[in-house]
């Protein structure tokens, strides 16, 4: 019996901030929704959470809004019959319940539960302009959080989510960071340069890679994010598609009056209206054989790749991302992070 499962049984009125922090302290990565009376009503997972989120629910709701509400499960009378399930789902855990519907606990496989995804590319070639005079010395990506440049610990964070070769974009200031990361093995990884001649674009890079057998993760090099790039991995897997952006919710505050209008006759008036907005977070997965779609020597950015996928009718996936994340742009951001940065990593 699997006495972890205690931990992982969660009343369905429980809002859904407080289970996130259960989930980023299990090893399972998932919680079982319960009754009062411990009898099962659903299970909640990472992939339930985006869904809910990108759906219009929040952080305080609760749970078994989010849960699926039909989850398949074994009774304890069928446990030895039922070892072999995992080979037929995608799933990974299932929970057991008894004759009276109280789980009693939970069945975990011992599938290998290693990424698929194991390049990555780390777009680090801008000016920084508007970061003003501090990138007049060094590339944005090389600023200092505690005692490493912000790229390295965005290196280290994807090592640990098994990310094992690197391809890092350059153009501005170069030199500093290839002295700084040279062939990557000092950290345990292997680094291949995009040297652009000139500014191409944030896709533009991309045609610069000769290995096109391997997905690829994609992101900015000016991120602060307490993402789990496993998650993102996982959720791209499963929705097979050729492409998955990471979206957050960007909320606008007018702070004036708003009018509704029919043609010169007032219809409506709202006060200072908030406007919710699904924004691009700078993180992708890509299939290799969106390669093909960027042209050599041309430039392009992400947007123009994505703009190119929709008219197309290539499904996108969108993957909602609830995590602390914050764009390091501009002074004010850059130095909010930096006292932000304990909490987030």
């Amino acid at each position: 019996m699997n006495k972890e499962y205690i931990d992982l049984l969660c009343e369905g009125n429980l809002d859904l901030e407080s289970a996130i922090k259960i989930l980023r302290k299990s090893q399972a990565k998932i919680i079982i929704v319960v009754d009062d009376r411990k009898r099962l009503l659903g299970t909640l997972t990472d992939g339930d959470v985006r869904r809910g989120l990108l759906s219009g629910l929040n952080m305080q709701d609760s749970i078994d809004r989010f849960a699926n509400l039909n989850p398949i499960f074994v009774t304890d009378k069928e446990i030895l019959e039922k070892k072999n399930i995992f080979h037929d789902l995608e799933i990974l855990h299932i929970p057991v319940i008894n004759e009276e519907k109280k789980v009693v606990d939970i069945l975990s496989s011992d599938l290998d539960e290693e990424g698929f995804v194991k390049h990555a590319v780390i777009m680090a070639g801008g000016f920084g302009k508007r970061l003003g005079d501090i990138s007049k010395t060094i590339p944005k990506p090389m600023n200092k959080f505690e005692d490493k440049p912000l790229l390295e610990w965005i290196i280290l964070d994807l090592i640990a989510s098994g990310i094992n070769k690197f391809y890092i974009s350059v153009f501005y200031k170069k030199e500093i960071i290839k002295e700084y990361f040279k062939d990557g093995s000092q950290f345990g990884c292997e680094i291949v340069y995009l040297e652009e001649k000139e500014p191409i674009g944030t896709a533009g890079c991309l045609s610069l890679i000769s290995d096109r057998n391997n997905p690829l993760l994609i992101l900015n090099a000016d991120l602060v994010t307490a993402l789990d790039y496993k998650s993102l991995f996982n959720f791209h897997k499963k929705n097979n598609n050729s492409l998955t952006v990471s979206i957050r919710k960007h909320i606008v505050n007018i702070p004036f009056g708003v009018f509704d209008l029919e043609h010169e006759t007032i219809k409506n008036l709202e006060e200072k209206p908030s406007r919710d907005y699904f924004i691009n977070a700078g993180i992708y997965i890509l299939e290799p054989e969106l390669l093909d779609l960027v042209s050599p020597n041309t430039h392009m950015d992400m947007t123009e790749l994505i703009e190119k996928l929709i008219a197309d009718r290539i499904d996108i996936s969108a993957f909602f991302l609830h995590e602390r994340w914050i764009d390091v742009g501009i002074p004010e951001d850059l130095e909010f992070a930096r006292t932000e940065f304990k909490k987030i990593k």
